[in-house]
């Protein structure tokens, strides 16, 4: 429907133009000869009235199919870029907030790291003592969070004596696997 709409205000604008070009071409033509005759006169009046009516229609035809179209879009236009930029802000400020949970993230990371490697340090010194038999070091850390954390850092340790065992029982058995087969006596 819109399309239908700009084409009928092009052909109407077309039209008022192809009009008013054939006034002009007609004034050039008169204007070349001398002495115009009275009805010559009276047409050129007519021609005048006619170019200045077609002249204000063409105007009110472009201010009504194209002027409002083109204010229309810069209305819509407005909108959009207003959503950008309020999109564009909500971004930056996620950004920020990103940048500061990283931040956090990492600092927590690092305290984390920290508190992993004492505890290992911790493990293997208790692992070193012959056969001092000490109760569990739930007695000596009171908060649960690092207990639950000793537990489970002995069960990884026996977890990881496991996972060598097997590497290298699989190790055996691949070195078996490439050897080459004895030659068989004949």
């Amino acid at each position: 429907m819109r399309t239908e709409e700009c084409y009928y205000g092009i052909q109407q604008i077309q039209c008022c133009l192809d009009k008013m070009n054939l006034i002009y071409k007609q004034f050039k033509k008169s204007r070349m000869r001398p002495g115009l005759g009275y009805n010559e006169e009276q047409i050129h009046k007519l021609d005048k009235v006619n170019f200045s009516h077609l002249a204000k229609r063409l105007l009110k035809v472009f201010q009504e199919k194209c002027v409002q179209k083109y204010q229309t879009c810069l209305v819509t236009h407005g909108r959009w870029m207003r959503k950008v930029h309020e999109t564009r802000n909500h971004l930056r400020m996620v950004g920020c907030s990103v940048a500061a949970y990283n931040t956090e993230a990492q600092g927590a990371q690092e305290s984390l790291s920290k508190i992993l490697d004492w505890l290992c340090h911790q493990l293997l010194q208790d692992r070193t003592k012959d056969a001092q038999v000490s109760p569990p070091p739930t007695a000596t850390y009171p908060s649960p969070a690092l207990t639950d954390l000793v537990l489970h850092m002995q069960e990884l340790c026996k977890e990881m004596k496991l996972l060598a065992f097997d590497l290298q029982d699989n190790n055996r058995i691949i070195e078996g696997l490439s050897r080459p087969p004895p030659a068989p006596d004949s």
